[in-house]
């Protein structure tokens, strides 16, 4: 008798939510400007944090973007993808903003950069 098959046609994608943090508000609204279009071409998410006086975003995509985010972390002084960093973030920092960070960001300081 042939075994059933449990893979699927489509290829399932995981979410990756990848840490950019921010020592300065002035970094962070540069950081925003410059993902702005990324962030809505490829539908990421992002959510934005205060902790211990710094700036967090996190960035919420599928794997297949990951890549691309990554390269920009040397707009942040600190990234991470590590899933105690993130919960950490997530439990203990506040929440500023949530799913549209980087487009709020954006649009309240067009006239910054």
């Amino acid at each position: 008798m042939p075994r059933e098959s449990y893979t699927t046609q489509h290829p399932v994608l995981v979410k990756k939510v990848i840490l950019f943090e921010f020592e300065c508000f002035e970094n962070l609204l540069f950081f925003a400007k410059r993902v702005f279009s990324l962030c809505q071409k490829l539908k990421i998410k992002s959510d934005l944090y205060k902790f211990h006086g710094k700036y967090i975003i996190l960035l919420r995509s599928n794997t297949k973007h990951t890549k691309i985010i990554l390269n920009l972390s040397s707009l942040a002084d600190r990234t991470s993808m590590s899933a105690l960093d993130i919960a950490i973030t997530q439990e203990h920092a506040k929440l500023i903003t949530e799913s549209i960070a980087v487009n709020k960001l954006s649009n309240a300081f067009k006239d910054r950069f």
